[in-house]
C-alpha cells in the first residue's frame, strides 16, 4: 500500500533535498498530480508527555509564529503570481511536520529549452523578468534565483514556457536576515553582497540580489552556458566582480541585450538594475499588475492542521 500524507497518495517515498532542510516527491489527490515538500523544521510536539508540558508549549509558540509567517508569504506569493510564479495549493502539517504542496509540472530538460529558437528564449527572459518584478513590486524577494529553481515546460498550443518555483528563501524586503545563518544561497548565483553579509560586513539585502542571479540565468538561457571569467584565478561570478572585473558575456549578447545583462551583474547593487526596467529591455510594454490585486483562485493556498487532513 502506497504511504499517504494527509489527502496526498505518494507515487513514491519522499527524497532527501540536498540542502538536508526536507523532503520532497510527488503525489495524488482527486486525480490530479501534486509535488510535495516535506520541511524538518519545526517540529509539532504530538507527545507532550515524553518532552514534557514546558518544552511542547514552547515548540507550540514557535509552530505557531511559523504557520503564521509562511501562510502570510504563501498568499502573498499567490497573489501576485502572473501565472509563472507557480502558486502554492495547500500549506498544512500532517502529524508533526509541516508541508506544501503545488501542482505537478511536466518539465523539460535544458538540452530542450536551449534548443527552441533564440527568440523562443528570449520571450523565455521576459517572462522571468515580469515575474520576479511581480514578486518585488510585492515587497518581495525570492533569494534563491537559480536555473533549478524555474520549471520549463511545454503550454498546449506547443510553445516552451517557464515557472518560478521554490521560495523556501523569500523573505520581505522590509524585513531582510540579519543573521548569515538564515541566509541558503546556491554559491554559482551568489550575489556578492550576499557573500559579504555572510564573510562579516555590514551589508542588506534587498530585491537587487534576485537581479544578479537572474543576470546569469539570462545568459545562461540566450547562450547555453554562464558568463566567463578566470576560472583559475575564481571559482564562482560574484568573486569576480567582488575583485572589480566585470564578467564576459557571450558574442551573442548585444545592443539592449549588452546594456541589460551588463546592468544586471554589477558588483554594486546600487548602480544595479531593477527588473522592470529589465523588463523593459526585453521588449515587454504590459506594466506588472498593482501588488494584491490579483484574484486568489480557488487552488490558493490555505493552512490546514493535522486534524483536517
Amino acid at each position: 500500500m502506497k504511504e499517504k500524507i494527509g489527502r496526498y497518495v505518494l507515487d513514491a517515498p519522499l527524497k532527501a533535498d540536498h540542502s538536508g532542510f526536507s523532503r520532497w516527491g510527488f503525489g495524488q489527490c482527486q486525480g490530479r498530480g501534486y509535488f510535495i515538500k516535506e520541511f524538518l523544521s519545526p517540529v509539532y510536539p504530538e507527545d507532550e508527555e515524553k518532552i514534557g508540558p514546558e518544552r511542547a508549549a514552547r515548540m507550540k509558540v514557535l509552530c505557531g509564529t511559523y504557520e503564521r509567517k509562511q501562510q502570510q508569504l504563501y498568499q502573498k506569493i499567490n497573489q501576485c503570481s502572473d501565472g509563472n510564479l507557480l502558486r502554492i495549493h495547500e500549506f498544512f502539517r500532517y502529524g508533526s511536520k509541516y508541508y506544501i504542496s503545488t501542482r505537478k509540472i511536466c518539465a523539460l530538460t535544458m538540452e530542450e529549452v536551449l534548443a527552441a529558437p533564440w527568440q523562443d528564449r528570449l520571450r523565455l527572459c521576459r517572462s522571468l523578468a515580469h515575474s520576479l518584478n511581480c514578486l518585488h513590486q510585492a515587497g518581495l524577494v525570492c533569494g534563491d534565483v537559480k536555473l533549478d529553481n524555474i520549471l520549463f515546460h511545454r503550454t498546449g498550443a506547443g510553445t516552451v514556457a517557464a515557472k518560478m518555483t521554490d521560495f523556501d528563501n523569500c523573505f520581505q524586503e522590509s524585513s531582510p536576515p540579519e543573521d548569515s545563518e538564515e541566509v541558503a544561497a546556491d554559491l554559482v548565483y551568489m550575489a556578492p553582497e550576499t557573500y559579504l553579509m555572510m564573510a562579516g560586513k555590514e551589508t542588506g539585502l534587498n530585491r537587487k540580489l534576485d537581479v544578479f542571479a537572474m543576470g546569469l540565468v539570462f545568459h545562461q538561457l540566450l547562450t547555453g552556458r554562464l558568463p566567463g571569467f578566470d576560472t583559475g584565478e575564481y571559482e564562482y561570478p560574484f568573486q569576480c566582480v567582488l575583485s572589480g572585473k566585470s564578467l564576459l558575456l557571450g558574442k551573442e549578447i548585444k545592443d539592449e541585450l549588452y546594456v541589460m545583462l551588463s546592468g544586471m551583474l554589477q558588483a554594486d547593487p546600487e548602480k544595479r538594475l531593477d527588473m522592470a526596467e529589465a523588463f523593459r529591455l526585453l521588449g515587454g510594454k504590459a506594466a506588472a499588475p498593482v501588488p494584491g490585486s490579483a484574484p486568489v483562485k480557488k487552488d490558493a493556498v490555505g493552512f490546514m492542521p493535522a486534524g483536517d487532513l
